[in-house]
Formats: structure tokens, sequence, C-alpha cells
């Protein structure tokens, strides 16, 4: 059964969670979601794509670093680095504790889906100064859209496509 029948579309992305309910289909999307280039630390936003990021980090025996909402990292403010995401219904800020990314690891950021790319070009700009570089940008799906075109200078791997 293809990954796109097991979830039921719930306005304007499909339901994920079901799909990932499944243990086979499940397997089959992380395995599609983890690149074959080593990568040293998977980034994943919150909130369905922690453990998507989680799984794939475990596939790649990689580190896991979660890009949280303000207030939601317990850490010093110090050592937290954020970015607003510019929304037009309502305003998120994500954050991440800068400790544990260096500047000589290879990062693989992790979404559930990529809607109006607003978040996932926001979390790319706060981890690229923060590593050696974005690998690859691992999601289910996205919607189709026009503004992805920044996408095209990273390697994207979808579970949908």
């Amino acid at each position: 059964m293809d990954i796109r029948d097991q979830m039921d579309v719930g306005g304007s992305r499909y339901d994920t969670t079901r799909a990932m309910s499944d243990p086979s289909t499940r397997k089959r999307i992380i395995n599609s979601l983890t690149p074959e280039k080593e990568v040293d630390v998977v980034v994943a936003l919150e909130t369905l794509g922690l453990p998507i990021g989680l799984l794939i980090a475990e596939n790649c025996d990689a580190g896991f670093v979660p890009l949280r909402e303000k207030n939601k990292i317990p850490a010093s403010e110090k050592h937290l680095r954020s970015v607003d995401v510019p929304y037009d219904h309502r305003d998120k800020t994500l954050v991440v504790d800068a400790r544990n990314l260096s500047d000589d690891q290879e990062v693989l950021l992790a979404d559930d889906w990529i809607e109006s790319g607003e978040q996932i070009r926001s979390a790319l700009n706060l981890v690229e100064p923060l590593c050696d570089e974005i690998t690859a940008v691992s999601t289910i799906g996205t919607d189709t859209n026009e503004q992805y075109k920044f996408l095209e200078d990273y390697t994207v791997l979808e579970a949908i496509d």
C-alpha cells in the first residue's frame, strides 16, 4: 500500500500521525527520509517533526537536537539562538540550544510536513550558521508552492513526492 493511502487528508495536509502508527509504514517512511550520506546531527522541528527526527537520528546513528518554540528549552538565554517565523496568522519563535551544534557537524533538518515553507526557511537560517553544512532536509511531504525555490540549494528527502 502506498504511504499516501494510509494518511487521511486533514485540512491542507495529510495526517502523518496515522501513517506513523503502523510499524511497517513508519519504517518505510523513516528509511526514505534517511540520507545515504553520513550526518552527525539531526535537528528536528516541533511538534510532529520531533519523533520523526529522533527516528531518523537512530537510523543514522547520529545526535539529535530539538528545535522548539520559545520558552520550551530549559537552558540559559545565553546558550539559546532564536529566529522568528514570519507567519501571517500568528507569531512563532523557534529556539535551539547552540551548545548542541558545532561548526564541524553535518546536519540533517527534519520536519513532518512543509506547508508554506516559512518554518523550514527560518529553521535553515537559524541552524546553518551553527554547523558545517546542512546535508539534507527530510520531510514526509510538501505542499506544492512556488515559495520553495530556496530548497533547490539542498538535498530534500520526501516519503511522498
